[in-house]
C-alpha cells in the first residue's frame, strides 16, 4: 500500500487522529490460477500510544481474475478495521481485515 497523510491533526478534538488516502495493489495466489487485487480507500488512524495505532478504511477494492477464473474484472465497496504494531520510528506490523482480505505484512514510512 502506498498512504498519503490528507489531513494531519484529523477531525476529532483531543483525540489522537490522522487521515491518509491509499492505494493498494498487488498479486493474489491461488490454489490453482492467480488474481491481480487493488484497491483506493480512505485510512482514518487512531494513535494508543507509541506502540499502538488502530484503523478503520473506507473506499473501493477490485480483482481482475485469470483466465481459469474467467477472467473477470470485479469491482467493489471496500471497508475494514486494521491496526499498526511499531517496532521502530519507521517501520511496522499492518493487519487488516475487510469483507475480502485479511493481511499481515510491514509498513515503511518515508
Amino acid at each position: 500500500a502506498l498512504g498519503f497523510l490528507v489531513q494531519p491533526q484529523g477531525w476529532l478534538p483531543d483525540v489522537s487522529d490522522q487521515v491518509f488516502f491509499e492505494i493498494e495493489m498487488g498479486p493474489l495466489f491461488l490454489k490453482e490460477s492467480n488474481a491481480f487485487v487493488f484497491g483506493a480507500h480512505g485510512r482514518w488512524d487512531f494513535t494508543k500510544n507509541a506502540d499502538w495505532t488502530f484503523f478503520a478504511i473506507g473506499g473501493l477494492g477490485g480483482a481482475k481474475a485469470g483466465a481459469t477464473r474467467g477472467d473477470n474484472l470485479r469491482i467493489f465497496p471496500r471497508f475494514g478495521v486494521g491496526s499498526f504494531f511499531h517496532v521502530r520510528d519507521n517501520f511496522a506490523i499492518r493487519t487488516e481485515l475487510s469483507h475480502e482480505l485479511m493481511l499481515v505484512g510491514a509498513s515503511f514510512g518515508l
